[in-house]
Formats: structure tokens, C-alpha cells, sequence
């Protein structure tokens, strides 16, 4: 008789209870791994998209903010223009949105405030509504002349007895009715450029109270005479730059200058208290193809004007540009070239006001006299000096592409252009997430 074996069959049936529970176990195990790995996967491109988002909404932030500074010489910016529009709640913004790709970004200006809502929006693999942050950023009008001197390249102090300090013609305190005083002068004639080459500045033996700053890399060099400090630096006769008046941290936008208009009067001669000048310009808009003055021609501006020169300025021998007591200039110079004279301001530096648009490229000052005035040219070299041994006064500020100082100039910042001057156009003044 055979009898079948019941141990060999519950072992083989348990060894295959076994097997089955382990691959259970395995495919639970694989399952929460992958599931893992895909959440990891989600995550890591959740969180890349997220971070992606900021940069997507600043980009609607930049070119608000170029919405709003359409350049120097817009007295307010055409919110319209570009392809925006005004929307159904009456702030402006694109009138198509804006990609990038497969992101985008929604953007507008609220007209009162002048504050920016910028929102970026990031394309997620995981999932068909992308990634959005918001940002807000409030802003604030910046006024053009808050330091002594800017260049975007070299400034050179060629000349002798070159030196910068500053004053402010808004006080006493720190001026005699308005103009320059050495003995109330202040140590803010700071000396600046965007530019990171070697000895990007060339102090020579110049006087400098006030800080050197250049762009990244860059240097300045001073001669065995010369001074770089505050007063008490450079009038103790201290050479070389003091601690702290050196960085090269300095970066500053210059935007090109718009033209102011269309059309103007055209300056004619005049007699004025029976003197004769080739051009009398009162309290209007003026425009004209060239300046040219020649020996002694004098141009009188007799209120507050504006002139608008769409090609060359040239004065020549003792021509003259004069402004009356109470007057002010503005010029605009289209031209490559603007070649002066003198140009005799009795006012504030801000009562003679230069604009240099983006084809004009070079800028001269010679006429062995002194200087009150305001002046912006970003694309021009710079030039101010002349012949003698007599030293001449540069009252205001300056911002243009090169600076080279010869002959005896002393240049003095008025600070109240920093407060009261002209203005460059909008910057921000805080961000925050929404």
C-alpha cells in the first residue's frame, strides 16, 4: 500500500506562501519608492518653477520701470505709448501679455502713485495652471545731479591746481547768497565712474575732498602731490587717498536725452538798453538748426527759456552767453559738437541747465572763464580748461561719457541739486511680495 507524503506538500505549499509574501512585500516596497521618486520629482519642479516665478514678475518690472523713464527730458512719462494702454480699473499696462518662453508675466502702473504690480507666471510639468508670485514695488521721482561729477569712462585732472569741494546755494550756512564761498565750502566734491579699468581715474596732483568711486576692478591714481579725503585730509596737506575715500562699487544708469520738441520760435537779434546782442530770448520754447557766435556776439536770455539746438553749438573768441538777473537757460544740443565760450550765469547752477542728446559726442568749455552750471551730456567727452595762469571756478555738476579737466579749474558740487534739481525719471524705492 502507498501512502502520500503530507509534510512534503504543506512544506512546498509553504514555501510558495513565502514566496508570495516576499514579492508582496517587494512590489509595496518598489511601489513607495517610485511613488516617493515621483513626489521628489513634483517637488524638485514645483520648486523650480516657484523660484522661477520671481525672476519672470521682475522682468514685468523692468520695463514698467521703462515705461516710466522714457529718458531725460520727458516732463512726464505717456503711460499710452509702447503698446500699453489703460485697462477697465484705470492703471496702464501691456495691451498684449507678455512671454517668455512658456512663461509670462502681467504688469501695471497705477497712474497716481507711479507703483508697480508685477505678476510672473511659470509653465509646471506636473500640472496645466502654472506657478504665479506677485510682486509690488513702489517708486519715487530721483533727481539727476546727486553727485559732484560722473563719468561712464576716464576722468582725468590734467590741469594745475585742480580741485573739487562743494557748497549749497540753498543756505548761507554753506554759500554767501547763493554762490560758492571757500570759506563755507563742505568736502562732498566726490569724483565717479562706471568704469573698472586701471587707474580709471587720474587724480594727478589734484585736490579731491570728497570720495573716488569706479566700477568693479577699478583704480585711481594720484601724483606725489596729490589728495584724496575729507577737508581736514587735503588742507593739512596730507597725500595720497585717506582711509575710506576709495571704492569701487560705483554703477550709475545714464539715459540718453530726449528731444524736447517738435518745433519752437526762432531766436532773433534784439537792442537792449540800448545795447545790441544777436540773439535776445525771452520766456519761450526756441529752436534752431545751429548756435554759431562768432567774436564778440552776445546772446541775452531775458527770462526763463528753452533752446533747442538740432545740430552744432560753436562760439568763438570772446562770444558770450549771458542771463539777465532772474533768468534761466535750458539747451538742448542734437549736434556731435558744442564748443563754448563764456557763459555768464549769476544765479544758481541749475539757471543754466546742458542737455546732450545720444549723437552728441563731445563738449567743450575754454573760454578762460568761469563756469555756473549744470551739465549732462552721457555720450560726450568732456573737456574744460584754457590758457593763463588765472584760476577759474566750475560751480555745479556734471554727468558725461569722459572728463578731462585742463588749466587752473577748482570744481564745486552744489548739493542743492541733489535736493532741488533737475529730475532723472522714476526708481524704485521698496519691493515686497505679495
Amino acid at each position: 500500500m502507498h501512502c502520500p507524503n503530507d509534510q512534503s506538500r504543506s512544506a512546498q505549499g509553504s514555501v510558495l506562501m513565502i514566496g508570495l509574501i516576499i514579492t508582496a512585500i517587494v512590489g509595496l516596497v518598489l511601489a513607495g519608492y517610485l511613488a516617493l521618486v515621483q513626489t521628489q520629482t513634483v517637488s524638485v519642479a514645483r520648486s523650480r518653477a516657484w523660484n522661477s516665478a520671481i525672476p519672470v514678475a521682475e522682468g514685468g518690472v523692468e520695463e514698467a520701470l521703462a515705461q516710466l523713464n522714457p529718458g531725460i527730458g520727458s516732463s512726464a512719462p505717456n503711460l499710452a505709448a509702447n503698446g500699453w494702454e489703460q485697462k477697465a480699473d484705470g492703471n496702464y499696462g501691456p495691451q498684449q501679455r507678455r512671454y517668455l518662453g512658456t512663461n509670462f508675466y502681467d504688469v501695471v502702473i497705477v497712474p497716481d502713485t507711479k507703483t508697480i504690480y508685477s505678476t510672473g507666471y511659470t509653465a509646471a510639468s506636473f500640472s496645466s495652471v502654472p506657478i504665479s508670485r506677485a510682486v509690488e514695488v513702489k517708486t519715487t521721482r530721483a533727481r539727476l545731479f546727486v553727485t559732484a561729477m560722473a563719468a561712464k569712462e576716464n576722468i582725468d585732472f590734467k590741469g594745475f591746481d585742480t580741485a573739487t569741494d562743494s557748497y549749497d546755494s540753498s543756505t548761507n550756512s554753506a554759500s554767501t547768497d547763493g554762490r560758492y564761498d571757500p570759506a563755507k565750502a563742505r568736502d562732498h566734491g566726490d569724483v565717479n565712474t562706471n568704469s573698472g579699468l586701471v587707474n580709471s581715474v587720474n587724480v594727478s596732483n589734484a585736490k579731491i575732498k570728497g570720495i573716488v568711486r569706479t566700477g568693479p576692478t577699478g583704480s585711481a591714481a594720484t601724483g606725489p602731490n596729490g589728495s584724496v579725503g575729507d577737508a581736514g585730509w587735503v588742507d593739512g596737506g596730507s597725500t595720497g587717498v585717506q582711509a575710506g575715500h576709495f571704492a569701487n562699487d560705483f554703477n550709475a544708469d545714464f539715459f540718453d536725452v530726449l528731444a524736447p520738441y517738435d518745433s519752437g520760435a526762432a531766436p532773433q537779434s534784439g537792442t537792449v538798453a540800448g545795447t545790441n546782442y544777436a540773439y535776445v530770448l525771452y520766456t519761450d520754447n526756441y529752436m534752431m538748426s545751429t548756435l554759431s557766435l562768432k567774436q564778440s556776439d552776445i546772446m541775452l536770455v531775458n527770462g526763463n527759456a528753452v533752446l533747442y539746438v538740432t545740430g552744432n553749438v560753436l562760439m568763438q573768441s570772446k562770444a558770450q552767453i549771458v542771463l539777465g538777473l532772474g533768468s534761466s537757460l535750458t539747451i538742448y544740443v542734437g549736434g556731435d559738437s558744442a564748443v563754448f565760450t563764456q557763459v555768464n550765469n549769476l544765479g544758481k547752477p541749475k539757471d543754466f541747465s546742458y542737455y546732450g542728446l545720444p549723437a552728441n559726442t563731445a563738449v567743450s568749455f575754454g573760454g578762460n572763464a568761469a563756469l555756473n552750471g549744470a551739465i549732462y551730456c552721457p555720450n560726450a567727452d568732456f573737456t574744460i580748461g584754457g590758457g593763463g595762469t588765472d584760476v577759474y571756478d566750475f560751480e555745479g555738476a556734471i554727468m558725461c561719457k569722459t572728463v578731462k579737466m585742463n588749466g587752473h579749474y577748482n570744481f564745486h558740487f552744489d548739493e542743492d541739486l541733489a535736493n532741488n534739481g533737475p529730475f532723472r525719471g522714476y526708481v524704485a524705492t521698496s519691493w515686497r511680495e505679495l
